[in-house]
């Protein structure tokens, strides 16, 4: 089953300066720990409302290769 958390990044844009976003990972429990499978930096500027994405994608055991579609439909709504 894939797992995904919020993870939080700083970034910097040369118009606004530097900033906190979200991004979100996905990883893989095995026999040999974590395996990171899939990762989609600055996606959100709100802690909760990653938070909130990456318990629905765990929930919902979205599949790695759907995540990003999955990601652009949640932003478009």
């Amino acid at each position: 089953m894939m797992k995904y958390q919020a993870v939080k990044e700083r970034h910097y844009d040369p118009n606004t300066g530097m900033y906190t976003a979200w991004g979100i990972k996905g990883w893989q429990t095995s026999g040999s720990g974590r395996n990171v499978i899939a990762y989609i930096p600055d996606i959100f500027l709100c802690k909760r409302d990653a938070e909130h994405f990456a318990a629905l994608c765990t929930q919902l055991n979205i599949s790695i290769p759907h995540l990003s579609d999955v990601v652009e439909d949640y932003l478009a709504e």
